[in-house]
Formats: C-alpha cells, structure tokens, sequence
C-alpha cells in the first residue's frame, strides 16, 4: 500500500507542477472561445432563424439584360453571349432570352454593328 500511496503523491506533484507552472508546459485553450463572443454568436443566429425565408428569385439573365442598356461595344458583345449561353444551356430560358434580345433590338440609341451582332445571335439562337 505505501508503494501505491507514494506513485499517487507523486503523480498528484506532477499535476500541481504542471498547473502552476509557466504556459510554455501547458496545452494552450486555442479552441474555447471567449463567453461574450459566445453570446454573439447566439444572439446572431437567433436573429437569422427569425428572418423569413426569401422566396423570390431572379435569374441571371435578368441582370445581364440591364448591360444591354449601355453603349460600350464590347459590353453589349458580351451580355448578348452570355445571354445565348444561358438559353443553350437551360431550355427553360431561351424564350426570356429571346424576348430579351427583341426588345435590345427595338433600342434606337443602338449602333448598326450593335445591333447585327445581336440579330446573327438571335438567328443562331433559334
């Protein structure tokens, strides 16, 4: 029984040692966080769990078609691919593409070449 008794008390001055020591001999706490920064956190997601879902959805191609508005060449080159990639790559939308691409070309501040461009796409389009 002394044997164990002994092992135990050296075992518990160890610990001690350890606990009191300096921090370079302990395990740093790098994953517990601070309580305020607890409470943030919770009070954040409760505030998200109580926001309503939003439902609404706009498409991509909706606001590539607000670039079709501006004058520059290569912006309007450039909304009117992405838009013919869109209706290629989901059928769904290549009529809202399309009727997209009507109305881009019913703008009278529109150059020629602006203006062929989209209608060779529109043609390719359908």
């Amino acid at each position: 029984m002394p044997k164990n008794f002994q092992k135990s008390t050296i075992v518990n001055k160890i610990r001690n040692l350890v606990k009191t020591s300096s921090t370079f001999l302990r395990k740093k706490d790098e994953k517990h966080i601070s309580k305020e920064i607890a409470i943030k956190i919770q009070k954040n997601a409760f505030e998200l769990s109580k926001k309503p879902e939003k439902k609404s959805f706009t498409h991509p191609c909706h606001q590539i078609a607000e670039q079709l508005q501006v004058k520059d060449d290569n912006i309007i080159k450039a909304a009117t691919h992405a838009l013919i990639n869109i209706a290629i790559a989901s059928p769904k939308y290549k009529e809202v593409v399309k009727e997209i691409l009507i109305t881009a070309l019913q703008d009278p501040n529109k150059s020629q070449d602006q203006l062929n461009y989209i209608s060779d796409n529109l043609k390719a389009l359908a």
